[in-house]
């Protein structure tokens, strides 16, 4: 998240906004899937066993897509 937050700075772009999607599984073993999203540029949904692991994998694979993109 701090790495795609440093993209977003130093290309003036706007920061990161981030949404839970879906949660399912029991309570015990949630699965969370999280949007990361950046207005204009692109979003990427991911999966995780918590909202900050989900929210992590969102944002490093938009980031990846950012950079593969020259956005």
């Amino acid at each position: 998240k701090t790495r795609l937050s440093d993209w977003c700075g130093a290309n003036r772009a706007p920061y990161a906004v981030y949404e839970i999607v879906e949660r399912s599984g029991p309570d015990h073993v949630p699965v969370f899937s999280v949007r990361a999203r950046v207005d204009g540029m692109g979003e990427a949904i991911e999966k995780g066993r918590s909202r900050q692991e989900a929210e992590m994998a969102a944002a490093d694979r938009l980031l990846k897509e950012l950079l593969l993109n020259g956005s």
